[in-house]
C-alpha cells in the first residue's frame, strides 16, 4: 500500500443519481420519450427553444416521482417549484436546464441495500435531460466533445426535454464497494416500481460520487467529484 493511501482515515462518499422515467411523453412537451428513436425525429418546438413555444407540465412524470419518493420513504413536500439552472453547451438548445434544486419534490428518505446499510436521500428532484453530443471525426481518428476536438460534432436533440428525477444521497457511503452496491439496490427497486427501466448502457440512470477523503495525519478533508458514471463497475 502506497504511503498517500495508508494515511487514509476515512471515506464519504455521497451519490447523486439521475434515472430518467419511463413515461410515453417528456416532461414539458408532446414528444415521445424514445431517445434512442432516429436522431433528431422526436423533437417540439419546445424542446429546440423556439420563440414563443410554452411547456406543458406532464402528470405522468409527477406521478412516477411520486413513486419513487414513497418507495424511498421520502417526505412529500406540499409545495415544490420548478427553476431554470443556466448553462450554455451545445446539446443544451434553451442554455438552461428546469429543475428543482431548492423546492423539491420530496425529501428526507432513504435506500437500504445489502446487509443492514442504509444511505440517507437527501431530496428528489423532477428536471429536464440534454440532447446528445456525438463524438468528433478528426484526421480520421474520434475524440470526445470534452477534449476540445476540432471537427465535426453530430447534436442529437431526442433526448432533450425527457424527463428525469435527480435522487441526491446525504454522504454517508464508507466505500466504493458499498456505493457500487448502492448504486445496483437503488437500480432493481426502480426497475421493480416501473420508475426507470435502469439500463446503464442507453445511459437511462446515471451516477455522480461526491467524495470527500480525510487523512489521518493531517485531518484535512480532500473534496473530489466523479462525474456521469455510466455502471456500477465505474463506481
Amino acid at each position: 500500500m502506497s504511503t498517500s493511501m495508508s494515511k487514509i482515515a476515512r471515506i464519504a462518499i455521497g451519490l447523486e443519481v439521475h434515472a430518467q422515467l419511463t413515461t410515453r411523453h417528456k416532461l414539458f412537451s408532446p414528444s415521445l420519450n424514445l431517445p434512442e428513436s432516429p436522431p433528431n425525429t422526436l423533437l417540439s418546438p419546445f424542446d429546440l427553444a423556439l420563440p414563443g413555444s410554452l411547456p406543458v407540465l406532464n402528470v405522468d412524470c409527477v406521478e412516477k416521482a411520486l413513486v419513487a419518493a414513497t418507495v424511498l420513504k421520502c417526505r412529500i413536500n406540499n409545495t415544490s417549484r420548478f427553476e431554470r439552472k443556466h448553462y450554455f453547451y451545445p446539446d443544451n438548445p434553451s442554455g438552461y436546464q428546469i429543475t428543482q434544486n431548492r423546492w423539491p419534490i420530496a425529501s428526507s428518505g432513504e435506500l437500504k441495500f445489502g446487509e443492514n446499510r442504509i444511505t440517507k436521500v437527501n431530496r428528489i428532484q423532477l428536471e429536464t435531460d440534454t440532447g446528445k453530443s456525438k463524438k468528433a471525426e478528426v484526421h480520421g481518428f474520434y475524440a470526445d466533445v470534452d477534449e476540445n476536438a476540432v471537427g465535426t460534432v453530430d447534436l442529437d436533440f431526442n433526448r432533450a426535454g425527457s424527463p428525469l428525477i435527480e435522487i441526491v444521497f446525504e454522504p454517508d457511503i464508507s466505500s466504493p464497494a458499498d456505493a457500487s452496491l448502492a448504486v445496483l439496490s437503488l437500480r432493481n427497486l426502480l426497475r421493480h416500481v416501473s420508475v426507470c427501466d435502469g439500463k446503464f448502457e442507453l445511459g437511462s440512470i446515471r451516477c455522480d460520487l461526491n467524495v470527500s477523503v480525510w487523512h489521518g495525519d493531517e485531518n484535512e478533508e480532500i473534496p473530489t467529484d466523479l462525474n456521469q458514471l455510466g455502471n456500477r463497475v465505474e463506481v
